[in-house]
């Protein structure tokens, strides 16, 4: 479709006017869309368009927030609403001080991951609205250290979204005003 309308756009219009047509998927992947003026808007956040990001975009922002408590679960103990995650064994999870109230995805999967001290620990249980729970996959993990949501090379916003029936836009447009914007220049 997109060659098509690249077609008719090319018809109808002349080199006398600033035409634009390519936007940040565009500009990746159809480069005979690329006129006078481009229009990159998830690609000013190092995200990729696409749910493999097969480009070097580096990210620009990280979502962050802390381990705010960590505990021992026994087999059979649950975790989250509804009690939808089950430990098969005994684990340590961490508790991070995030939620969907903050624009974390609701819809996260178990499994999502997070960043944790270079390790990425999958997110167990439902999202609830101040924080989510991770197992600490037998990783050293201290109360106050920070857990990497989404922003790393390690952890793209692309995976994220991917886990939680999503696309990256999304995710990057949703943080709430409780989250703390720190600007690093």
């Amino acid at each position: 479709m997109n060659k098509s309308q690249l077609e008719i756009f090319s018809k109808l219009t002349d080199n006398k006017n600033n035409r634009s047509m390519a936007n940040s998927a565009a500009i990746l992947s159809l480069s005979k869309s690329i006129f006078d003026i481009v229009r990159p808007g998830i690609m000013l956040y190092g995200a990729s368009p696409f749910a493999n990001n097969d480009f070097t975009l580096k990210p620009v922002m990280q979502l962050c927030a802390p381990v705010i408590s960590i505990k021992t679960l026994q087999t059979g103990e649950t975790v989250g609403y509804g009690a939808t995650w089950i430990a098969r064994k005994q684990i340590t999870v961490a508790i991070i001080g995030i939620g969907y109230g903050d624009g974390y995805p609701r819809g996260a999967k178990n499994g999502t991951p997070v960043l944790i001290n270079n390790t990425l620990c999958p997110l167990i249980g439902r999202v609830s609205m101040d924080m989510i729970i991770v197992d600490t996959c037998n990783t050293k993990i201290a109360i106050g250290d920070n857990a990497i949501l989404w922003g790393d090379k390690k952890l793209r916003v692309e995976t994220v979204a991917q886990y939680s029936d999503t696309i990256s836009y999304e995710l990057l447009s949703n943080i709430s005003t409780r989250v703390n914007v720190i600007s690093r220049q």
